[in-house]
């Protein structure tokens, strides 16, 4: 036995089985949360928003609003979404944007996604 200013330890520490299955779970959910995060990192937040066609529509990438400003803003935005899983074409987003960090003003920045898959 070790002391350490009046508590007495162990030379051999054992942890009990319900600590160890604690540390497991909380490891494994940790480990889950990373795996989650980063898919997601490569998958940005979208957020769409509109009252009128004839509007310019308010887009959020990532929380960062990107619409209409005079030094910058959205350029493009082509969505098409099917719930009919039947239907072949797939869904995807393509959003175009000045960033206000664009040296040229033919350069934009964009995201897109889809779901067709290349074979």
């Amino acid at each position: 036995m070790t002391k350490l200013k009046g508590v007495t330890l162990s030379d051999n520490p054992k942890f009990s089985e319900s600590f160890i299955a604690e540390l497991d779970k909380a490891l494994t959910d940790y480990q889950q949360k990373q795996e989650q995060s980063s898919q997601n990192a490569s998958t940005p937040h979208v957020r769409i928003e509109f009252d009128d066609i004839n509007d310019v529509p308010h887009v959020w990438i990532d929380g960062k609003y990107i619409s209409s400003f005079p030094d910058h803003g959205l350029v493009r935005l082509n969505l098409e979404w099917n719930a009919d899983k039947e239907r072949i074409k797939p869904n995807h987003y393509c959003i175009r944007y000045h960033s206000g960090e664009d040296t040229n003003p033919c350069q934009y920045t964009g995201v897109r996604q889809t779901s067709e898959t290349y074979e």
